[in-house]
């Protein structure tokens, strides 16, 4: 696995990014219908409960398709990355309202678009980023990845490490980012997202309470060809409950309007 993201990431420093682009998406299309055949059935259920509808074999197909395509482009984008935070952001990605970013604070976003450009332009605004990610089993890898994005003006931290180290950041007045629609750590909660259950991470919620520390959803979405890196306005400190139901409104309002940048290939649904 090492071996193939080193010489993809070589391959990535010869061909030009919208090639490179177009040949990721040509792979992805042949892996939708061959090795990844298994996980089409997942990613149409998914669809019909984003929808709220039944959708046609030909609709399925062709949203299925498309977010294949769309994660296909972000893994090699992720690969690109660091040389993209050298170079700059400006011609890939445009901030909306920036003056929300504040710190210390907790960006929360979901698997949907580019979170890791995200992240890294966060970093070249000044802003001192740690995110917290989840591991690899194969150590070559997780080295890889971490530093990828320690390349691109990212410090990380796994989701199975010290909290201490995340509330030390916190209290030195950095920031934070970290994923929210999907649990891997077994600190969850039961939400209602899109007419179903979910269990989502709700250590994120607890440290905003603990430390009065505001949560600011991000999301860095693709649009006509051009990453938008959204920033909502904070969620303050209130009560878990109040906070968990607004960051919830606003990430079913993103997965709706983007649902082909949701990157969801399991059954998360728990009804």
């Amino acid at each position: 696995m090492i071996l193939w993201f080193l010489i993809i990431t070589f391959l990535s420093h010869i061909i030009p990014y919208k090639p490179a682009v177009f040949i990721a998406r040509r792979i992805a299309d042949f892996m939708y219908f061959t090795f990844f055949r298994n996980r089409r059935k997942i990613v149409f259920e998914n669809f019909k409960i984003v929808k709220n509808r039944n959708l046609s074999n030909y609709e399925l197909h062709k949203y299925a398709i498309e977010t294949f395509e769309n994660f296909a482009t972000f893994v090699y984008e992720f690969l690109i990355l660091p040389s993209v935070y050298i170079k700059g952001f400006q011609n890939y990605i445009t901030p909306i309202n920036i003056e929300r970013m504040t710190k210390p604070s907790l960006f929360l976003t979901g698997h949907l678009g580019n979170w890791e450009w995200g992240a890294s332009m966060v970093s070249s605004f000044g802003f001192n980023i740690t995110v917290i990610a989840l591991g690899h089993q194969q150590k070559a890898l997780k080295k890889f990845f971490t530093r990828r994005r320690n390349q691109a003006g990212m410090n990380v931290v796994y989701i199975d490490s010290d909290l201490k180290d995340i509330f030390r950041t916190l209290k030195k007045g950095n920031v934070i980012a970290t994923l929210g629609d999907r649990d891997y750590t077994g600190n969850s909660i039961f939400v209602n997202f899109l007419g179903k259950k979910i269990l989502i991470p709700k250590g994120v919620f607890q440290i905003s309470l603990r430390l009065e520390i505001p949560i600011i959803p991000t999301f860095c979405v693709k649009e006509n060809n051009k990453y938008r890196l959204y920033f909502e306005e904070p969620i303050y400190f209130k009560t878990e409950n109040e906070i968990v139901e607004k960051w919830v409104n606003i990430l079913e309002r993103y997965v709706k309007k983007y649902p082909t940048q949701w990157y969801i290939f399991d059954n998360i649904w728990k009804e």
